[in-house]
């Protein structure tokens, strides 16, 4: 760096240091500082939500035909408020999901059979284990898809109160009309694609003849 620099700053000794101010590039004689650089010193504040200023809202995903992982992934950003500019890692700064059809969960491969959940009754022989074919045919088939998101948030105190704000239900009705829950309308990998018709087939197939 050549001296003209106006912003070189040469080496110190220990005695130099506190009376030239360490840690501050040393001015020569009649020059001053670049413009620029006094800009980028300018102490940058990171916005950190606080608790009365959290404004969650309420959205609701139909699972009927959702892959079960692609789903569960998409809820915990929700919950977790990764979609908001005003996140903050140590408040619930996310929004509420009510999810139905839940029974409806759609999987890749054979998963409804090779997929096992276990549990332990804590007594010696307590081990119980279902497929996941058996627990959506069961009495409660919300659990696969609150299992999987659940494994998808932090394992504290943050993440149950995040999973409070997941709202499971296997059938098509829900208890939360009154909080005027909108459709979410996400990435495209949580959209459904669209069912192709006669007439667009015709159409298509028309196009790469030509």
């Amino acid at each position: 760096m050549s001296l003209n620099n106006p912003l070189f700053c040469p080496p110190r000794v220990a005695g130099e240091r506190k009376e030239a101010g360490w840690g501050y590039p040393q001015i020569p004689a009649g020059r001053s500082l670049h413009p620029s650089f006094l800009e980028n010193e300018k102490m940058k504040k990171t916005y950190s939500a606080k608790a009365a200023e959290l404004d969650p809202q309420w959205y609701v995903i139909d699972a009927e035909g959702q892959v079960l992982g692609r789903l569960a992934s998409q809820i915990a950003q929700i919950l977790r408020g990764k979609h908001k500019p005003t996140y903050t890692p140590h408040m619930p700064c996310g929004d509420f999901v009510v999810v139905i059809n839940a029974d409806k969960i759609a999987v890749t491969g054979r998963r409804l059979d090779q997929k096992i959940y276990y549990r332990h009754s804590q007594y010696p022989g307590g081990l119980k284990k279902a497929t996941l074919r058996q627990t959506l045919e069961g009495r409660f088939p919300e659990r696969a898809l609150q299992h999987a998101v659940r494994g998808m948030v932090m394992h504290n105190r943050l993440g149950a109160v995040l999973m409070d704000h997941l709202k499971i239900y296997a059938g098509a009705e829900h208890p939360h009309a009154a909080q005027k829950p909108v459709t979410w309308t996400g990435p495209e990998a949580l959209l459904k694609k669209p069912v192709q018709t006669t007439e667009t087939t015709d159409a298509v197939s028309a196009e790469d003849a030509e």
